[in-house]
This record gives C-alpha cells, sequence and structure tokens, in this order.
C-alpha cells in the first residue's frame, strides 16, 4: 500500500518507503518488466534501482533514497501519473508538442534520440505556446534550475526529465516506454 503523502507535490511530499518503491517495480516486474528490461528501456541504472529499494524485506519502514523526480517517472509508469500536480497534466496541445519534435523523441530510452536545443525552445520558454519557463519545470520537479537550464540550452536533456515533461503535458509514457505491455498497469 503506497501513502497518500508520497503522492504530492514536491514542496508537501514524503519520501517513500522502500516497500512503496518495491511494490512499484514488484508490478513491472509481474508485468514482465525485470530489472534488465527497465533499464534497457528507462535509462534508470540496476544499482539505483537496487539502492532504492534496499533492505525492504528485513526494514520495510526505512525511508527510500529515491528522488522525486525517479518517483514520479515510477508511478507514471504504473499508471499513476502527475503526482506533481494532483494527476492533472498541464493543458496543452499535443498535436503542436509533438509536430515540434521528430518521432524518435518519444520512444523508449534503449532508442530514444534526445531532442535539440531547438526543439526544445519551441515549448519550454516564456514565449512559447506552452508558456513553461525552465523555472517552472525545475521547481514542479524538484531540478536544479542551472543545470536544468543548462541542460536545454545545450540540446542534453536527459530521458528521464524529457519523460517528465512530456508527462506533465499529458502524454502516456507508460505506452510509449513499455511498448510491450498486454494492456495498462495501473498501481492498486
Amino acid at each position: 500500500m503506497i501513502r497518500e503523502n508520497t503522492l504530492t507535490a514536491a514542496n508537501n511530499w514524503t519520501k517513500p518507503f522502500v516497500s512503496e518503491v518495491a511494490e512499484v517495480l514488484n508490478l513491472l516486474r509481474e508485468n514482465g518488466y525485470e530489472s534488465a528490461a527497465l533499464v534497457k528501456l528507462t535509462g534508470l541504472s540496476e544499482g539505483k534501482l537496487c539502492d532504492w529499494t534496499a533492505r525492504y524485506k528485513r526494514e520495510p519502514d526505512e525511508i527510500s533514497t529515491i528522488p522525486y523526480p525517479c518517483w514520479c517517472f515510477l508511478l507514471g509508469l504504473v499508471g499513476h501519473p502527475n503526482i506533481q500536480n494532483n494527476g492533472q497534466p498541464y493543458p496543452v496541445d499535443a498535436r503542436k508538442v509533438m509536430r515540434a519534435f521528430k518521432p524518435d523523441a518519444f520512444l523508449p530510452a534503449n532508442k530514444f534520440v534526445k531532442p535539440t536545443a531547438k526543439q526544445l525552445r519551441r515549448i519550454i520558454g516564456e514565449e512559447t505556446f506552452t508558456k513553461l519557463s525552465a523555472d517552472d519545470l525545475a521547481g514542479i520537479f524538484n531540478w536544479k534550475p542551472g543545470q536544468f537550464q543548462d541542460n536545454l540550452d545545450k540540446g542534453n536533456l536527459p530521458f528521464l526529465n524529457w519523460c517528465l515533461i512530456l508527462m506533465f503535458m499529458g502524454f502516456n509514457i507508460q505506452k510509449m516506454i513499455l511498448t510491450d505491455l498486454d494492456s495498462e498497469l495501473i498501481l492498486g
């Protein structure tokens, strides 16, 4: 059972127990996504996945070391997106977003091609149709603003950050990343 206070915006967030992170990862495993497959499709390291659930059988109520953005990402994969916004996506025209990028920007980590700085400027910045600024997104996901802006400027946005931005705009990252699912995963 995942506690409600782990399903909130970063400013009210309580870190999950290792058992709660393990529950999410076990749901993915039960649906054919073992650690090696998750590493390949998400770009998360196997070591980090293990660190976030360390000792869950002996100490299930130990606080996990999982960072907020990674927790948001894993929850999005199991059908619980946008905890940072009470489950609601930011209202944008998804077709405009999709037209701003090549199709390979909407693939799992092992096939993903990073959007260029020029492409990212089409949707992130004060003068864009989304009206989302780098500072807005950094605040929402608890990212370091300067580092995030630098990644945007260099077209070097990490896959996880890209997925969180897409999820925030209403894209289903579960369908984007877990392409072999028979049906949608939903965290109970």
